[in-house]
Parts: C-alpha cells; structure tokens; sequence
C-alpha cells in the first residue's frame, strides 16, 4: 500500500480543508510544535483502524479514540487517504 496523499477537513487541529500531496520517496514532516504534524499521524492512524476493521482486525477497535475528533468539538469530520493498492490481498478487502 502505497500513500498518495492526505486529506482532513473538521477533524483535530484541521478546521479548514487541509491537503497534501505525497511524492514518490521519503517524506519528511517537519515544523513548529502546534501546527499539525502529530495529527497527520491521526490520520493515518484512523485509515489504518477503517482498514482493519473491514479486515477482521480486533485492533480496529480504537475506532473508539476518534469518536470526538471533531473541530472544537464538531460531531463530524472528513478524512480522505489516497491509496494505491498494490498487493491482491488489500485490493481483496
């Protein structure tokens, strides 16, 4: 599985649209304490949960953790991943 990009809206520190783009190598995310990096980890960690639980996964269960991850307390918010799936077994999910 390959990440091709991240995309939050209303979700954690992200009020407004928050895009971005992953080129192909290493990425690093670097900058001052605040501006978002811990929860772009969030992101993908609530990805990783969704796709565990269609997975079967009894880790998914921290689904729970992001219940309330709202804006300043918002009952919804939007979390995009770009994927490429390149081994069968995750196109089979």
């Amino acid at each position: 599985m390959l990440l091709r990009s991240i995309r939050a809206e209303g979700f954690l520190s992200f009020g407004e649209l928050m895009e971005f783009e992953i080129g192909p190598g290493l990425t690093v995310v670097t900058g001052p304490n605040g501006v978002g990096k811990s929860n772009l980890g969030r992101c993908l960690d609530l990805g990783r949960a969704v796709i565990g639980r269609a997975a079967g996964d009894p880790s998914a269960d921290r689904l729970d953790l992001y219940r309330d991850a709202g804006y300043q307390g918002s009952g919804s918010f939007e979390v995009r991943l770009g994927l490429d799936l390149d081994q069968q077994w995750e196109r089979d999910l």
